[in-house]
């Protein structure tokens, strides 16, 4: 009897042969299926998280404040409140990852001095908006506005600004201040070539003896006025060769240190009172 029962019955041999074959597909694919499982619960996870957290309702901007002293650094109210229709009914994620770059393009369009826009989320639906500035190359002043310009772009900051200080002043004729525009500022001498004169008359003359510049728009020319005396310079000419003018007048001349006036630029010769 044991001789019977120690071998296995065909069909008992034929049922482990089809488990051995069989129960590691088994196996494989209840791993595929947890996977995908988990996966699912993972994207919809993520869709709820983003639903109920990035695009709740307290994202969406209704309030944009500004720090007060954002105007005595550049006070053009037109530019806060472009600001503000801009960033208002935008979702803060949205626009602070997708949309900034081509809404400050936009504004720096109306507005080049605006160089970026920090936006922090403060509290449901307010944001806080700090505007960095380019720092211009001179200011214009006209006897009661300043004009802040770089890369011939014009702005108009009123009495005084951050911006206005620490730079070049350049005074205007009274008459200016009747301009709406400066379109045509830079019609005979361009801004490059202004600023290249100012730079090596400063340079020649001395900075430090410098105490104003006056420029005249319509005929390209300045009164640089030093040590009490004004000095002209035409800017459609050579600055180098009336420089020279200038070095040899102040070498040769004896009654040098007593002239009031000292024209450079009007024709070859130095005019001088």
């Amino acid at each position: 009897m044991s001789g019977i029962y120690s071998r296995k019955p065909k069909f008992f041999k034929k049922l482990l042969k089809h488990f051995k074959i069989y129960s590691p597909k088994i196996k494989k694919n209840k791993r595929k299926i947890g996977m995908g499982v988990f996966f699912l619960m993972v994207f919809l996870g993520s869709i709820f998280l983003i639903r109920f957290s990035i695009f709740h309702s307290g994202y969406t901007i209704e309030n944009v404040s500004f720090d007060r002293e954002q105007l005595s650094v550049y006070p053009d109210i037109q530019l806060y409140q472009k600001i503000n229709n801009k960033l208002t009914g935008e979702n803060f994620f949205v626009l602070r990852f997708i949309k900034k770059q081509n809404i400050l393009q936009d504004i720096q369009n109306q507005h080049p001095f605006v160089k970026d826009l920090i936006i922090s989320f403060d509290y449901y639906g307010t944001v806080s908006v700090g505007v960095k500035f380019e720092q211009p190359d001179y200011a214009f002043f006209d006897g009661s506005s300043y004009h802040i310009t770089k890369n011939q772009n014009f702005a108009d900051i009123g009495t005084g600004s951050v911006l206005s200080s620490g730079v070049n002043i350049i005074k205007l004729p009274d008459y200016t201040q009747n301009l709406e525009n400066f379109d045509g500022f830079f019609y005979k001498v361009t801004e490059t070539e202004l600023f290249f004169d100012y730079n090596k008359i400063k340079d020649f003359i001395g900075e430090e003896v410098v105490s104003d510049i006056k420029y005249i728009p319509g005929g390209g020319r300045s009164v640089v006025k030093m040590n009490g005396r004004n000095i002209y310079f035409n800017h459609n000419k050579d600055i180098y060769s009336q420089l020279e003018k200038y070095q040899i007048i102040k070498n040769t001349l004896e009654e040098f240190d007593e002239l009031t006036h000292i024209d450079l630029g009007s024709g070859d010769d130095i005019i001088i009172e």
